[in-house]
């Protein structure tokens, strides 16, 4: 599932989303949901783990 970019969430996500790059999927999951909606964002599950993995991916890539 990709994620809708829309200017909005970009605002709401301009001070960044910290993914933890180690550990536990699961941990990093819950965690980027507790700061979407700190940011005021009601992802999916779904969403959120997209982004640890995709984010995951990347660093391993390098």
């Amino acid at each position: 599932m990709e994620i809708a970019w829309t200017p909005e969430l970009r605002r709401l996500l301009s001070g960044g989303v910290h993914i933890a790059l180690d550990g536990d999927e699961a941990a990093a999951i819950d965690d980027v949901l507790r700061q979407l909606r700190e940011a005021g964002i009601e992802p999916d599950r779904e969403q959120a783990a997209t982004m640890v993995r995709e984010e995951r991916s990347k660093r391993t890539e390098s």
